[in-house]
């Protein structure tokens, strides 16, 4: 099989010039050790090897079965060990290093950036370890002849002795950023011909991060224009050759349709954003943590004075007014210096941003807006791919923007136009938030699921914001989506006995498609009201009928437990109302307290919707 030629071949070059074969003069035979080495790679970077595909497009009928994808990925990646033992071998024995440089570090990127196939990104991964190693020692030696001066010996820049793999690939891409920009920018004008690039921004920026961002710009620019044309009338080319009413053929002469270049220049915008996104979410966290501290210390003092006397109350208000007072005098007086010296249309730096500071520039959450605003537009492609994709980008977009902690827009803080010092996370929010409901009611209940954990996150961060939203959207599309989940034949699996399999190891009903529906429902509703200021009595009653069935004993721990924590929460706007409903619902033999005049109001309200429950669930048993 090619699995066993490859590695073969593989051994004997490492073999063969390992033992150190040498001329009759005592010289090695470099040259003929570059020729094949260099016919070698040749073949291996064959594009019907290199590019070998673990499944056929879907117009073709025969599909790969499992054994053949396997076989195909051990084919590709002893091909990437493969690379690197041919870069090894020149390295170690004088040969050109950057000839090997340049035909291999494109293509060993691009297996790197390849997540589906894990076993190939490990395999490219070492290959360039040992391609940075072979490159390392030919930038040291050509330092030091340029350096070598008579007589003395001058020291090359302080190197750590066993740097690691991850600085060792860092520091080859930093010098020879040039070329794979050069490459990237090639490559992206004939994105037909190299459908495959968006798995190097995958694999250049898992390592390199926000250092080579600023090298992108002109990149990145070309990707959000090519976006643009395709949202324009059918006459438009895109700015890689492709027109968005065609389309084109690739280097095989298979059609590419316009959905494959969406979906690749939003995977290159979703590996952009997955660099910026744990910044930002540090940046949040630590935001939160902040807002916390404050709340504390301001209960503590509200506490303190609480306790004191009278007298030392009115003390105490009469010093905080007057510290008050000069505080605003100097902050006027410094805003009036800083005019003086900058002019009347240069603010001051913003408040906010020295309360909350955070490494994530402003021209970067301008770029978040950006993807937010295309991405809007193919939430409902008719790819299940492009959905999914641009669903993930929203969110790492939102996360970006959030890290601000900036929700409203202040025409008087941003400054003149053109100078924009502020991104505000609630008019994106808006202007996506149509779309995200949409696709709670996805045919695909992926997709649905990846839509609750964004509302979920927009909850945690906008709060009183989806109020009205909450009532007239988001619910009842919830409610529409938890009717479907629970029609579906694994939903019955979810009440099992208590002697079930669930409490001697995990049960197979948490792996279903059901499972994961009402989790990610019943977090999304609990992160809306959690961060809700107020809920009507209406919408109380109804949320309390809609997730009793988790309650029951027969019902899967992980939704108890969920559900549990939920009404916990829930009990918070309207403790009397909740406690009520829920000795209603649950058929309680206790008696209860006096009740007031406004809950015995919503008693026969609480009754009816018991008995339209118990009703439809005897149907559903019927």
């Amino acid at each position: 099989s090619r699995v066993q030629a490859v590695m073969i071949i593989n051994e004997v070059m490492m073999g063969a010039f390992e033992s150190g074969a040498s001329t009759k003069d005592g010289s090695r035979d470099t040259k003929m050790m570059m020729d094949l080495v260099s016919s070698v790679l040749d073949e291996y970077l064959a594009p019907e090897h290199w590019h070998i595909t673990t499944h056929t497009p879907k117009e073709r009928r025969h599909t790969p079965t499992i054994e053949q994808q396997h076989r195909n990925d051990l084919v590709v990646s002893v091909l990437v060990e493969g690379v690197g033992h041919l870069v090894h071998v020149a390295g170690t024995r004088g040969g050109d290093v950057i000839d090997l440089l340049q035909r291999t570090l494109y293509a060993l990127l691009e297996k790197l950036g390849d997540t589906h196939r894990p076993l190939v990104a490990q395999a490219a991964w070492a290959s360039l370890h040992r391609l940075a190693i072979a490159e390392s020692n030919n930038h040291t030696d050509t330092e030091e002849k340029q350096n070598k001066a008579p007589h003395t010996h001058v020291p090359g820049p302080a190197v750590p002795s066993t740097p690691t793999p991850e600085v060792m690939i860092t520091h080859m891409i930093g010098r020879n950023s040039d070329y794979l920009v050069d490459c990237l920018g090639q490559r992206m004008r004939y994105l037909h011909a190299y459908p495959d690039t968006p798995r190097v921004f995958a694999g250049l920026l898992r390592y390199t991060g926000k250092a080579f961002l600023v090298l992108l710009e002109d990149t990145i620019d070309m990707v959000l224009a090519s976006i643009d044309s395709f949202t324009r009338p059918p006459s438009t080319t895109t700015a890689t050759g492709a027109s968005n009413s065609t389309s084109n053929s690739n280097n095989d002469g298979r059609a590419l349709p316009a959905d494959q270049y969406i979906l690749a220049f939003f995977e290159i915008l979703q590996s952009v954003l997955k660099v910026l996104t744990p910044q930002a979410e540090e940046d949040i966290e630590a935001r939160h943590a902040r807002t916390m501290v404050t709340t504390q210390q301001r209960e503590a003092q509200l506490g303190k004075k609480n306790t004191i006397t009278p007298t030392h109350a009115e003390n105490d208000n009469r010093d905080s007014q007057a510290r008050e007072f000069f505080e605003d005098y100097h902050k006027r007086k410094e805003e009036a210096e800083h005019e003086h010296e900058h002019g009347p249309g240069h603010a001051p730096a913003s408040s906010s941003e020295d309360e909350y500071p955070t490494a994530i520039t402003i021209a970067q959450r301008l770029f978040a807006r950006r993807v937010v605003q295309k991405a809007v537009h193919f939430i409902s492609a008719r790819s299940k791919d492009l959905r999914h994709v641009t669903l993930s980008v929203v969110h790492l977009s939102l996360v970006v923007l959030a890290s601000s902690g900036e929700k409203y827009a202040d025409a008087e803080r941003d400054g003149p136009e053109g100078d924009v010092k502020r991104v505000p996370l609630l008019p994106v929010v808006h202007q996506a938030w149509g779309a995200l409901v949409r696709r709670l009611s996805d045919p695909d209940p992926f997709i649905a699921v990846n839509a609750m954990t964004v509302i979920s996150f927009i909850a945690r961060e906008c709060g009183q914001f989806l109020a009205s939203k909450f009532v007239q959207d988001l619910w009842p599309a919830l409610q529409r989506q938890h009717d479907i989940v629970t029609a579906l034949p694994a939903s019955a699996n979810m009440h099992t006995s208590r002697e079930g399999s669930h409490q001697n190891g995990p049960s197979s009903y948490q792996y279903t498609v059901a499972f994961r529906s009402q989790q990610a429902m019943v977090q999304c509703v609990h992160a809306v009201c959690l961060h809700l200021e107020s809920l009507s009595s209406d919408v109380l009653l109804d949320l309390a009928r809609r997730f009793v069935p988790y309650l029951a004993l027969s019902a899967f721990p992980l939704l108890q437990e969920l559900s549990v924590k939920f009404y916990k929460d829930l009990s918070l706007h309207d403790p009397d109302m909740v406690w009520l409903a829920m000795c209603e619902l649950l058929h309680a033999s206790f008696d209860p307290p006096p009740l007031t005049s406004s809950l015995l109001a919503h008693v026969p309200a609480i009754r009816a919707g018991r008995l339209s429950h118990a009703t439809s669930t005897a149907e559903k048993h019927d």
